[in-house]
């Protein structure tokens, strides 16, 4: 009614979510029988309006991936905020590839990379990315847009990975199927791929663990290598 959309200050029925409109139906009839009984029921017609709303609000955010009570869920909604504000554009850190060469739901996105900091970890690897998909996979199977938006701009910078800046292959086995059983030493059992006739490496398809190349500088050549997890 016009008496309760002056007392809550509240947007036309018409720009309303259904379940605003629903209960400020009951509202209404709380805010007459109050004008007829002085002193009854604007209390909790204040309170069934703030609940409306506030479950309008929820209603328009995204899917929340995990079970547990509501403490579980906002310290999950905060994580997720700070995970994906480590997220940037790629800028060439990782080699791009190029539209032809991608399926049609990955051409025109703008690569993701996310960055780690720290130790052997500094700059993209393939340890970040791989969680980085996994959540974001996670979300957009829960319904959520920005996580099929963010796990397909990822996807796209974990292929660049996997081709590789062009200087060979860096991150297959060793040419042997047997590489895969050898865990303690390179390239610690990440392919079972032999080699093609005459080549020493063979193709993995896995990515590169560490990018740019250039950061292992103790390495001849820079990184190479897949990490195993």
């Amino acid at each position: 009614s016009s008496t309760s959309r002056r007392a809550f200050d509240l947007p036309p029925s018409a720009a309303r979510p259904a379940p605003v409109q629903r209960a400020l139906a009951m509202v209404s009839g709380r805010v007459a029988s109050s004008q007829r009984r002085p002193g009854g029921g604007v209390l909790l017609a204040v309170v069934l309006a703030a609940a409306a709303l506030g479950g309008a609000a929820a209603a328009d955010e995204p899917p929340v991936a995990i079970a547990g009570g509501w403490k579980v869920q906002s310290a999950y909604k905060k994580w997720l905020g700070v995970w994906r504000s480590k997220y940037q554009a790629n800028n060439h850190t990782v080699p791009e590839v190029s539209d032809i060469a991608l399926p049609k739901a990955l051409r025109g996105v703008a690569p993701l990379v996310i960055m780690s900091e720290g130790g052997a970890a500094g700059g993209v690897v393939s340890e970040g990315m791989g969680y980085s998909l996994l959540v974001e996979g996670v979300q957009a199977a829960a319904g959520d847009a920005e996580g099929l938006k963010n796990g397909l701009a990822l996807m796209r910078a974990w292929l660049g990975m996997v081709q590789g800046p062009g200087m060979g292959v860096r991150a297959g086995g060793d040419g042997t199927d047997a590489s895969a059983t050898q865990v303690g030493v390179w390239p610690y059992g990440v392919s079972a791929v032999k080699a093609a006739r005459g080549r020493s490496f063979g193709v993995s398809g896995l990515a590169m663990w560490k990018y740019p190349a250039d950061l292992c500088a103790d390495k001849e050549g820079g990184c190479h290598g897949s990490a195993a997890d």
